[in-house]
């Protein structure tokens, strides 16, 4: 399917099996579409002991589904009263990109190492002694 046009030039000498091939490919450039709907997402890797603590405690609390009979309908309830309660406490994404980007471990311990890295290493550039390197 790439190749539209194939010829063998065999007045080139390359060596006694090898010949020069020519072709003409053509390749689809294939442009991506983004999603043009965001999906927000509850932010479920906010889930820590506390928040689960705290989640419990409203679900608890709100006990709607208690009252349904049928086995599918106090399942519905219960599925839709934990998704209202975990936008509410943990929050709703932007529904970006799933990959991380950016420095997510650059944290203050990290940014006084360098600084430290970065003067140490300007003192030895403009040492000029070997004592002082």
């Amino acid at each position: 399917m790439l190749c539209k046009d194939c010829k063998v030039i065999h007045s080139e000498y390359l060596g006694t099996q090898h010949r020069l091939l020519v072709m003409d490919v053509v390749i689809k450039n294939s442009n991506w579409k983004k999603r043009s709907v965001i999906d927000h997402r509850v932010r479920w890797w906010d889930l820590t002991t506390e928040n689960t603590i705290i989640l419990a405690e409203k679900i608890e609390a709100e006990g709607s589904w208690k009252q349904a009979k049928n086995a599918d309908k106090i399942w519905e309830t219960m599925a839709e009263c934990i998704r209202m309660l975990a936008k509410e406490g943990l929050g709703i994404s932007k529904g970006g990109e799933g990959r991380v980007t950016g420095g997510w471990w650059w944290n203050k311990e990290v940014k006084e190492r360098v600084k430290e890295k970065k003067d140490a290493y300007s003192v030895l550039i403009g040492s000029r002694s070997g004592e002082e390197k």
